[in-house]
């Protein structure tokens, strides 16, 4: 029985694929000349599926330079922070400052011009007109 099946089902296919049944352009009925003379512009407005969000541009000190703190990672014998990308200890250099302490949500460095505090912020923010 599963023979007489399996031979049915391999003439359907021959029959089906056979070169000679194909035509040439019987791909679609449509005319597509039609949409060639007619170019359509489409005005697409804002993903509707993505967030609003601003970039947060770090904080800054007097001498215009800008820091990121993306990450603190507290515990173990060394507390460490993600400063512009680069992991950095209490007492290490980053540009011109070096890190004097690293709390929970801040990084304190001293430089040139005093002490500044690098507050930890997420990369982005929402913004206010969400849908």
């Amino acid at each position: 029985m599963r023979t007489i099946f399996l031979l049915a089902s391999i003439c359907c296919l021959i029959l089906i694929a056979a070169p000679g049944q194909v035509r040439a352009g019987a791909v679609s009925d449509f005319d597509l000349e039609w949409f060639r003379d007619r170019p359509m512009e489409v005005q697409w407005g804002p993903d509707p599926f993505l967030p609003k969000i601003r970039l947060d541009k770090g904080s800054g000190n007097s001498s215009g330079r800008k820091y990121i703190l993306t990450a603190v990672i507290l515990g173990g014998e060394k507390p460490a922070a993600v400063i512009d990308g680069e992991i950095v200890h209490a007492g290490g250099k980053i540009g011109s400052h070096r890190v004097v302490k690293i709390l929970k949500d801040s990084v304190v460095l001293k430089g040139p011009s005093g002490l500044v505090e690098v507050l930890l912020k997420p990369l982005f923010s929402l913004g206010n007109n969400l849908p």
